[in-house]
């Protein structure tokens, strides 16, 4: 009795604890597409979720990541290679033109091919050109440093000395770069300090020298010459620029060259070497530049030191721009453009010359960068010189020009694809996670597939599976397909299919590698994992 009792009371104070759960429990995290664009500056350890450490033919837009677009022939008709496309801005009419290594320049407005070569027998197509329009009309003019100034009127291209347009003082063939400011004409002599510059509204006539030599601390020749506004207290004012081979900016604000009280010295520092002939271009009142330093932004370079490489706009990518100006600075096809239709600022980087191109390429409303054909080099953009005509971006290329950034294909060939995403701790750093199954979020008008892995620990493992991501629905036809069942519009979201993968780790993201020949983009990818113990 008093054991029973004794029993009771111990029970009372002691009571039974229920049986732990000791299952491991699955655990679904969820991670947004990198929609800040590629990152080598940050450690891998340490890199924000919405960032990638390989972003290769995707284009971050703002709220996803969408393969990047191809490109569809224009004109065949060129021969050799073709090195500077020329726009010309008429009143009344608009043409393209190209020019090639062939020594060649050809009309190629049109898709049309087998026109007939309008300027023949140049030394090379290198050209730095520059629309100008006076009371007689409007032209181009074009220098390439080998041959005598070319230059075209709206119906006809003619060369200094022809006595058409003749400009005397210069050798034309000396010249290399053509600008206009306050509404003179402006050349740079190939290698050399001296500028030359024509009178008010003129395209021929005498020209006239302006050497800047003494003013150089470096030593160098001027690469050329860029226009820059600021809009400060005083006003909107533009000044010119001359940009020397070592990175030196003579900056000058005035009008008449002719009289120092006119046109005088308004500041002096010093940038990243320039990168190429082709190394700025005007974005808003402001300069673009690819330099030694990265790509800068003019307004910035003036207030800050070399070393203040956060103020580059390529700040996130500086180590592989950098890079690639050291490695293959003298490779012709350096270039900068703007795209604005497209949102883009182009960095195109030929690796081995008219081999091995690819692009930087920044999202200009979110700054964010990725690469075009870096990665999968057999699949870019072929890219030898770019310009824009009628608000269309073109390229030329081997013995043609294409349209770029339309269509999804690259003239018919499958786009390839490549994004590994920032590593992820998933909100707990020091414990270890047994990852087994993905599911990436595409969205698409048909089916696609693609290779995905996972990574872990910051391995760089390649993707191993083949899977065939089916999208539900797809486009529905009108008044075929069943009205309250089918799909509507042109794109449905992947949002059922987990793949099986197998990783042990801390962090992990994925891999993912697509051919298509249609749009796709990623909207984010969720991760289901059961954690162990801390390490």
């Amino acid at each position: 009795m008093y054991l029973i009792l004794a029993l009771a009371h111990n029970m009372a104070i002691f009571p039974r604890r229920k049986q732990l759960n000791r299952g491991i429990k699955t655990t679904v995290a969820s991670v947004p597409s990198p929609i800040g664009g590629l990152n080598d500056r940050d450690s891998i350890a340490a890199m924000p979720k919405t960032d990638a450490v390989v972003l290769d033919n995707w284009f971050p837009s703002t709220t996803n990541i969408e393969v990047r677009s191809g490109y569809v022939l224009q004109n065949s008709n060129p021969t050799g290679y073709v090195e500077s496309l020329m726009v010309y801005n008429g009143a009344s009419t608009k043409k393209l033109f190209s020019a090639d290594s062939n020594g060649n320049i050809r009309e190629v407005t049109t898709s049309v091919t087998g026109a007939a070569a309008l300027v023949t027998g140049l030394t090379n197509g290198r050209f730095q050109y520059v629309n100008m329009s006076t009371p007689g009309g409007s032209f181009i003019l074009a220098v390439n440093g080998a041959d005598k100034l070319c230059g075209f009127d709206g119906t006809n291209w003619w060369r200094d000395g022809d006595g058409t347009h003749d400009i005397t003082g210069v050798d034309t063939a000396t010249l290399i770069h053509v600008n206009t400011f306050k509404s003179r004409v402006w050349f740079t002599q190939k290698d050399s300090t001296k500028l030359w510059y024509l009178g008010l509204n003129s395209i021929a006539g005498a020209a006239t020298s302006f050497d800047v030599g003494s003013l150089l601390r470096l030593g160098g020749y001027i690469m050329g010459m860029v226009n820059w506004t600021i809009n400060d207290t005083s006003g909107t004012q533009e000044f010119a620029a001359f940009v020397s081979s070592e990175g030196e900016v003579l900056v000058y604000q005035g009008y008449d060259p002719s009289y120092a009280s006119t046109f005088s010295l308004a500041g002096h520092f010093r940038i990243g070497r320039p990168q190429g002939r082709r190394f700025y271009a005007k974005m808003g009142s402001d300069v673009v530049m690819v330099t030694a330093d990265g790509v800068m932004m003019l307004s910035k370079a003036l207030l800050s030191d070399r070393s203040a490489i956060q103020e580059a706009i390529s700040n996130k990518i500086v180590n592989s721009v950098t890079s690639d100006v050291q490695s293959y600075p003298n490779n012709f096809g350096w270039q900068v453009i703007l795209y604005p239709i497209g949102n883009k600022l182009i960095i195109n980087v030929p690796q081995i010359e008219r081999l091995s191109i690819y692009q930087y390429v920044m999202n200009t409303i979110t700054n964010a960068w990725c690469t075009f054909g870096k990665v999968n080099q057999n699949s870019a953009w072929k890219s030898y010189c770019y310009e824009v005509f009628n608000d269309n971006i073109y390229f030329g290329s081997d013995n043609a020009v294409y349209q770029c950034d339309i269509g999804s294909t690259d003239n018919g060939s499958n786009i390839i694809s490549t994004v590994k995403p920032a590593f992820s701790y998933f909100g707990s750093h020091a414990i270890q996670k047994f990852f087994n199954m993905i599911k990436v979020y595409f969205s698409a008008n048909t089916s696609v597939s693609a290779n995905l892995g996972i990574n872990v620990d910051f391995q760089d493992l390649q993707p191993q599976s083949v899977v065939k991501v089916v999208v539900g629905g797809g486009a529905s036809l009108w008044n075929i397909a069943l009205w309250n069942t089918s799909f509507w519009g042109q794109n449905a979201f992947v949002s059922s299919q987990w793949q099986s993968v197998t990783g042990l780790g801390v962090a992990a993201t994925i891999t993912a590698k697509l051919s298509t020949n249609t749009p796709v983009s990623m909207q984010s990818v969720d991760y289901s994992f059961q954690k162990g113990g801390l390490l």
